[in-house]
């Protein structure tokens, strides 16, 4: 994929945004994920506030289009990146505190070429290609980004993607609409707000207490179209076989951030062709992509010996880890400390594929 096929999917979806079917659907699909089609009266809690659960799920619906109406900064994070967002957020400890000033602009628009891999509540698999964020404050004055995760259908289809578009030739309802025609290839995901200095959490997130009852009203049929209702039998034999603990989206979306800060990674803007450039411009969009890619690395042995002459078939990285490193404050004289990720080396040449795996991970600059 070019990384200038960002720029399109970006312009693609600020159309999507501007139709208000899109916003229409796109608020449907949060609402029935959080239960509150189901459950009016139901509350929502967040640091122990009780929330509108309508009123959230519109907040979430209208930070998606804003992003998407807004000349955003684009970003295309390359494949290699992807495996190493997945590898160093679970070497992250569960009480590092989400940090605001890695993000990079008060809006972004990121694609991933290589999606980010996730579970879901029911064990089906997600893929994350598309991430929107925007800056901005709780009504407590703290500062934070809304973020919302799409699936791109047309690229890599997950697990709910397929299902979706394998029952898309199902007759309509009276007075039913045609979602899949109306969102394309953005197959949401999820869309949460994560608050400056709140942790991170752990890798998985378990599901107990009022989620299990939710999901039981919340529970379809094979196909994935029509609602269920299962007796106490049924349900407890769903709950063995089905549900399973989630993927924590706030960890993975914090260390991509903290990945961006890092030294090992090279940020440098590309251009389409001078009639991409003329049309985006002329709308009003971005006619750059910055590409997210390893920086280049000089490559030696592990012994720190001369480079060898060696005809490898892949790259691999060794050992990474991340640290606390302490700076001094400008501001207060201080110190102050952030998050590193240590890199030895990387083996392998430049023009041959990252082959990611579990226990030999590192990067250097």
């Amino acid at each position: 994929m070019k990384p200038t096929e960002a720029l399109e999917i970006q312009r693609d979806y600020r159309f999507k945004c501007g139709e208000s079917r899109f916003r229409l659907v796109l608020n449907r699909l949060m609402m029935s994920a959080s239960g509150v089609v189901f459950s009016e009266n139901e509350k929502m809690t967040h640091n122990g506030r009780e929330l509108d659960p309508t009123k959230v799920v519109n907040a979430y619906a209208d930070c998606a289009i804003d992003v998407g109406l807004t000349n955003t900064p684009c970003y295309f994070v390359k494949d290699e990146m992807t495996d190493l967002i997945m590898f160093a957020s679970n070497k992250l400890d569960d009480t590092d505190l989400f940090d605001v000033s890695l993000v990079p602009s008060d809006c972004g628009f990121v694609y991933f070429e290589k999606p980010l891999e996730l579970t879901d509540v029911r064990g089906r698999q997600l893929l994350g290609n598309i991430l929107v964020w925007k800056k901005g404050f709780d009504k407590e004055g703290k500062s934070g980004i809304m973020v919302t995760l799409y699936n791109d259908a047309h690229r890599t289809p997950d697990d709910i993607a397929k299902t979706m578009l394998e029952n898309k030739d199902q007759p309509l309802k009276k007075n039913e609409i045609n979602a899949l025609d109306i969102i394309g290839r953005y197959h949401w995901i999820h869309s949460l707000n994560i608050i400056h200095g709140e942790t991170i959490g752990e890798k998985v997130h378990s599901v107990e207490g009022d989620e299990i009852e939710q999901l039981r009203q919340f529970t379809f049929d094979a196909e994935g179209i029509n609602l269920i209702e299962l007796d106490d039998e049924a349900w407890e034999k769903y709950k063995q076989e089905k549900i399973v603990p989630y993927t924590n989206i706030r960890r993975l979306i914090h260390t991509y951030f903290l990945i961006m800060s890092q030294t090992i990674t090279a940020k440098a803007p590309e251009r389409g062709d001078r009639a991409q450039r003329r049309r985006l411009e002329r709308e009003n969009l971005p006619s750059e992509v910055l590409v997210i890619q390893f920086r280049k690395t000089r490559y030696t042995s592990a012994e720190g010996g001369e480079e060898r002459n060696v005809n490898w078939s892949h790259r691999w990285i060794v050992g990474g880890h991340w640290r606390w490193q302490p700076y001094k404050d400008p501001a207060s004289g201080g110190e102050i400390k952030k998050r590193i990720w240590i890199s030895p080396y990387v083996k392998g040449p430049d023009d041959k594929p990252l082959k990611a795996k579990e226990r030999v991970y590192v990067l250097a600059k």
